[in-house]
């Protein structure tokens, strides 16, 4: 534990993210071994600590965008001209130091004729390979990170040695495995561009590694333009308590949050939320009862043994025809993925599905949560454009949603921030369609608060926030302030 607490001080010295005197500390876990937790009481919406990535790169998925390798851009993409076979945008990314290096290893591994044109795989690939970049400190607390093992983590060298025959040394692919491993078990998504072209990285935080999962957690995170990763509390903590982030998505129902966990991160998750049938009362992994019309909700008898059981009737039903049931009603839902027709999609909700699952199951509130960013935002369904009917329905939607995480107990979470703003944006379109009176800056000011310093955050949040750093210094520039949000 002292060498884990020496390497990670110096990763945040180096960075410049150091602080005296932080509210966390390195301990002995119940859950994972160790793990964070706070030396002090934590106030809602404080920062805990940032965090700055040894490694990032691109996803291994395939269905992941090409990416500039240096500065993650989707445009004027070219291959590299030292025929290293991956993508650039322009002199300065091709030799910026970190490419420069990676692309001296690639082309001193290649067997045969290199790389004239771009190679998806060997971008997919790349994020394992920096690791051979890193100094020797970073390669220790690398080490020192939490793995996994299994045929599944490590097949990006796989593919590096077999499909694109690149000739490394044994101990090159050793550390790359080594990498991989250390990759699927913590690395974080982290989001780059704007609106118009994001693409997803994954970052290696070797800090926010140590944090254990929960799927009702008490941290929030998001990054700011630097890539750092901004740590704060969701909720109050009080001192001693561990800290925790969550694998999975929020409105993920109990069935698929495991599912997940197991699948990714080889474990079954035994928290407070996944041990309540009823998820704190939401039932968002409720079915309708076929017999009485009431709940069922899932029944572990053991870790791989299921069943939909009612409260009402006791009437039950197997876990083999509850998937079916969701493989049919996903299929529909899939669907939508192709269009965005906003009148189908609520005729769905609002009639077609009522008959297999309440309001509040998962699959409902996935296509609810995309309806909040359909209606406003798709070129078809602009604020303007938007009847009186479907500015209510996207109203009722994001409060039903803010509802909804109240019950998780999710704090101030990410989503909370971002549906907060979406619920200020509707009741400010009412306002200017009928001259309304009426003041919302409160759902403005706790969304800013909640987002602020996050680069994804909306424009309007992003350009509020800005204008406060750089020019609140005085009562009356803050009533100004005021004013104008």
């Amino acid at each position: 534990m002292d060498e884990l607490n020496y390497l990670i001080t110096e990763h945040l010295k180096c960075s410049k993210i150091y602080e005296e005197n932080a509210p966390w500390v390195i301990k002995n876990s119940n859950i994972g071994g160790r793990g964070l937790f706070a030396n002090r009481d934590i106030e809602i919406g404080e920062v805990i600590y940032r965090d700055n990535a040894i490694i990032l790169g691109p996803r291994s998925s395939m269905l992941c965008p090409m990416v500039c390798v240096s500065c993650y851009s989707q445009e004027n993409l070219y291959p590299c001209s030292r025929n290293c076979g991956l993508p650039i945008c322009s002199e300065k990314c091709e030799n910026s130091d970190v490419h420069f290096q990676e692309c001296q290893l690639l082309v001193g591994w290649k067997r045969e004729c290199l790389y004239q044109e771009i190679n998806s795989s060997l971008m997919k690939c790349l994020t394992p390979i920096r690791s051979l970049l890193l100094a020797d400190n970073k390669k220790l607390l690398l080490n020192l990170l939490k793995s996994h093992h299994g045929a599944q983590h490590g097949y990006e060298v796989d593919i590096l040695k077999g499909k694109l025959g690149l000739n490394f040394k044994e101990e090159e692919e050793n550390l790359m495995r080594l990498t991989c491993t250390v990759l699927d078990a913590n690395s974080f998504e982290v989001t780059v561009g704007n609106e118009e072209g994001r693409s997803g990285l994954r970052g290696l935080y070797p800090l926010s590694s140590l944090m254990n999962h929960s799927c009702s957690p008490n941290t929030m995170h998001n990054f700011d333009k630097h890539r750092n990763m901004i740590v704060k509390a969701a909720v109050f903590i009080e001192k001693g308590q561990e800290l925790f982030h969550s694998y999975t998505r929020l409105i993920w129902g109990t069935p698929v949050r495991r599912t997940h966990l197991e699948r990714t991160k080889h474990f079954f998750c035994t928290c407070s939320r996944c041990n309540d049938p009823t998820e704190f009362g939401t039932n968002i992994s409720g079915i309708v009862c076929q017999k009485c019309g009431d709940v069922a909700l899932p029944l572990y008898d053991s870790e791989s043994h299921v069943e939909w059981k009612c409260a009402t009737c006791k009437f039950v039903l197997s876990n083999d025809k509850v998937c079916l049931l969701f493989r049919v009603l996903g299929s529909r839902v899939s669907q939508f993925d192709e269009c965005d027709d906003v009148e189908e999609i609520l005729k769905f909700l609002k009639r077609q599905i009522r008959n297999y699952l309440p309001p509040s199951n998962q699959i409902s509130i996935e296509l609810k949560y995309r309806l909040v960013w359909i209606l406003g935002h798709n070129p078809k369904y602009l604020w303007n454009d938007l009847s009186d009917d479907l500015l209510k329905e996207k109203e009722e939607i994001c409060r039903e949603l803010l509802k909804l995480l109240e019950m998780l107990r999710a704090g101030q979470s990410k989503m909370r921030g971002l549906i907060l703003y979406e619920l200020y944006r509707c009741m400010q379109e009412w306002k200017r369609r009928y001259r309304l009176a009426d003041d919302h800056r409160a759902l403005l000011e706790e969304a800013k608060e909640i987002l602020k310093d996050d680069v994804n955050a909306p424009k309007e949040i992003q350009n509020v926030t800005a204008w406060i750093h750089r020019h609140v210094h005085d009562e009356y520039t803050k009533q100004f302030i005021n004013n104008i949000v």
